[in-house]
């Protein structure tokens, strides 16, 4: 028969107890029905009194007071406070004494709840605590783990450590707050928070430490812990550690925890030689400390199941990961404050380092940016690939090859990238500007110095919807813009070697020209093209014709180039337009197939002729073939090209046509079984959904996805965190999956 034993505080330290039967009554209508008859009190002048009156089983309520005395619990029980449902942790609760049962240990004992019984199940919860042990076993030690304990909800200040565990089985402490342990009757330092020394599981969980020497500490003592979990504690200002485990252990997870001014050794710190099955040390933060994670010097990690991953370890602390012991430790995928961590090995290390010692730490995380939705530190960003943001840019004429792409990256440089599977180029800068591409999807292939590589199936350069083939006023219309007389020569002529600077030549082939090694160049339209070699004076002009205009008109001006000879890497092949002496337009890198440049220019007032140029700003000294030039006023004339209004020039570049926008939605996440992945997008693009675990390995790739569809997927996923990753042209989209 269970009890229900209630504590009303009167005058002094009296208890009022009041005995309640919980008589379980079966009913037809009411399955398990329950009825509490209420039958008789007991006044108790001590919680142990209490105690030793309960039966196994029964539940004790301790309302508001202080209370003096240590309590030793030989039975199982529930012994509640008054705050026994209230968390200490939430802003704003448990601020009024007046509604605590405030508990002190007898003067010499520093002991308060002490918990050595064999075979038996207790419960503490709602209470504060002061100067003692709050949780004890008396040192009991060479006896089986026989107890389950649950300690919750209770608020320390100015106590002692809680200690034990030879005799305790199944021990959860969860949900409580220590501030400040520093008993400085007995103590001259601050003490331990949590001890637990020769327990089998151990779960602690959701608790504030704030002010220890060391936050949790965890040490197998002679025996095995069998399992050992730390989650989503936060712990501030401690001494030495914030986590510790020492000694054997089968299985151990030490993650979402947040750890702040680990002062002298490690936020989390690994003494355990004999690991026999696997720890796990993820999601954790630790800021302003010595160490964010640190290994014993001379620990033998050599063939131990020991991943640290996942962690933030950022610049705030003088390591990140120290590796003092033997043996490689595998920490991958943590993110340490930089784009480029610093390692160094264990002799005569630097005052800060990203890492010390012998540490399998590549990939690394490339971003803090942490997922807002979720508990624990869970990076934004999955790793092992570059963070790339593109931005296409349509070519200023439809169907031309003057469209670019704009690729922010988040990475170690140099860079190196390829487009459409080409040549490779170097850069140091971000974001990366590729030019001269034309409408259409562009492949995408990025890899930085830390060999993290960025592929992106297809980029869509979108196409403009303005075209540029208006009738030209370059030699009277009579050819568009083209060289098709034949004997349209102007300034010398093109010779072997170093020609003169701004020498061209028009010409029907390249085997019109003097010298050798030029590629294979067909005119763009028509038989004929501009040869040319760029000057190294910016001046220069390896074209220009002056044309009469008319004040306040607006021009547009293009040509179409190409390369004439393979002179290695073309970083300096560029070319601008100009009219007069102003630069017009974007610089055009030149490349092996003919590329249209293209600027537009408002004619000033009182200026009624001008000379509109090609000149190579860079000086790049290289061969070009120029054709097919064109300057076409924008105007209400009634010739087709110019009868646009603004307005209808501004319609002419904005698509109509309905667009559905590009989403990704997931139901349910979290999820036991499969996640439902619905996609909305353009229904003729294809998408590709990609699924990669929470260190960035892919686990499934689905390609010519459908859009505005259901996807179910994830019923073979273990448990754990992935990332879905869902492409359409230039739109990405990245989901948190989380398997319960």
């Amino acid at each position: 028969m269970r009890k229900n034993y209630s504590f009303l505080k009167g005058y002094g330290y009296a208890l009022k107890l009041f005995a309640a039967l919980f008589v379980t009554v079966f009913a037809l209508s009411v399955a398990n029905a329950t009825v509490t008859i209420n039958s008789g009190s007991t006044d108790y002048v001590t919680i142990q009194a209490a105690v030793d009156a309960a039966n196994s089983g029964d539940v004790i309520h301790v309302t508001a007071g202080t209370y003096h005395e240590t309590v030793n619990v030989t039975k199982s029980l529930s012994i509640l406070g008054p705050q026994a449902t209230v968390s200490p942790n939430v802003a704003g609760n448990r601020t009024i004494e007046a509604n605590e049962a405030v508990l002190t240990p007898v003067d010499g004992d520093h002991q308060i709840f002490i918990v050595n019984t064999a075979n038996t199940t207790v419960a503490i919860k709602g209470f504060t605590m002061t100067q003692g042990h709050p949780l004890s076993d008396a040192k009991l030690e060479g006896v089986d783990n026989t107890i389950n304990i649950t300690f919750e909800k209770n608020i320390m200040r100015f106590a002692d450590l809680i200690y034990g565990g030879y005799s305790w089985k199944n021990l959860t402490i969860a949900d409580n707050n220590f501030y400040n342990n520093t008993p400085t009757s007995y103590h001259s330092t601050w003490e331990d928070a949590i001890f637990i020394i020769g327990a089998y599981n151990v779960d602690i969980t959701d608790n504030t430490i704030n002010g220890a020497d060391v936050g949790i500490l965890i040490n197998s003592g002679s025996r095995v812990l069998n399992q050992v979990n730390v989650l989503r504690n936060s712990i501030t200002e401690v001494g030495q550690d914030g986590i510790q485990l020492t000694n054997s252990v089968q299985n151990a997870l030490i993650s979402q925890n947040y750890i702040n001014h680990s002062y002298t050794i490690g936020g989390i710190h690994v003494l355990a030689p004999h690991i026999l099955g696997e720890v796990d040390v993820k999601n954790n933060t630790v800021v302003n400390s010595h160490v964010g994670f640190n290994i014993k010097n001379g620990v033998n990690i050599t063939g131990q199941n020991l991943i640290v991953t996942l962690n933030s370890f950022d610049a705030s602390n003088d390591y990140g990961i120290c590796n003092g012991g033997i043996g490689t430790l595998y920490a991958k995928c943590n993110w340490y404050g930089t784009l480029n961590p610093t390692v160094f090995g264990t002799t005569n290390p630097p005052a800060k380092a990203s890492i010390i010692g012998d540490v399998n730490y590549t990939p690394w995380l490339l971003s803090g940016e942490e997922d807002p939705n979720t508990i624990g530190f869970q990076p934004k960003y999955p790793c092992g690939a570059l963070i790339v943001t593109s931005t296409p840019t349509a070519p200023t004429c439809k169907g031309d090859a003057s469209g670019s792409l704009s690729l922010a990256v988040i990475g170690v440089p140099p860079y190196q990238y390829t487009v459409n599977s080409g040549a490779t180029f170097t850069t140091n800068q971000s974001p990366i500007v590729i030019n001269n591409l034309k409408p259409g999807n562009q492949t995408i292939s990025i890899s930085d110095a830390a060999g993290n590589t960025f592929y992106s199936t297809t980029v869509n350069i979108p196409d403009a919807t303005v075209s540029c083939t208006a009738n030209c006023t370059f030699d009277n219309g009579t050819y568009y813009g083209g060289f098709e007389g034949g004997s349209k020569s102007v300034g010398s002529t093109l010779s072997y070697g170093l020609p003169r600077n701004g020498s061209y030549e028009v010409v029907k082939s390249v085997n019109d020209l003097g010298g050798g090694g030029y590629l294979n160049i067909k005119p763009h339209s028509g038989s004929y093209f501009l040869a040319s070699h760029t000057s190294n004076n910016v001046a220069d002009k390896i074209w220009a014709s002056t044309v009469p205009v008319t004040p306040g008109k607006t021009y547009n001006f293009c040509a179409y180039v190409t390369l004439l000879k393979n002179l290695g890497n073309g970083a300096n092949f560029v070319l601008r337009l100009y009219a007069g002496n102003q630069a017009i337009g974007s610089e055009t890198r030149v490349t092996f197939d003919w590329t249209q440049m293209c600027g537009t220019f408002t004619v000033p007032a009182n200026v009624n002729t001008l000379e509109f140029s090609i000149r190579d700003p860079k000086k790049g000294l290289f061969f070009v073939a120029i054709d097919d030039i064109c300057l076409t006023e924008v105007s209400s004339s009634t010739a087709p090209a110019t009868l646009m209004s603004p307005l209808q020039m501004l319609m002419n570049r904005v698509d109509l046509t309905p667009v559905q926008e590009f989403s990704v939605k997931t139901a349910p996440n979290p999820s036991s079984g499969s996640f439902a992945i619905s996609i909305t997008g353009k229904p003729n693009s294809p998408i590709t959904v990609r699924i990669m675990d929470e260190v960035g390995r892919p686990v499934q790739v689905l390609t010519n996805v459908q859009a505005n569809t259901t996807l179910n997927i994830g019923a073979q996923f273990k448990r754990g965190s992935y990332y879905l990753e869902v492409a359409q042209d230039d739109d990405r989209k990245v989901v948190k999956l989380i398997k319960q």
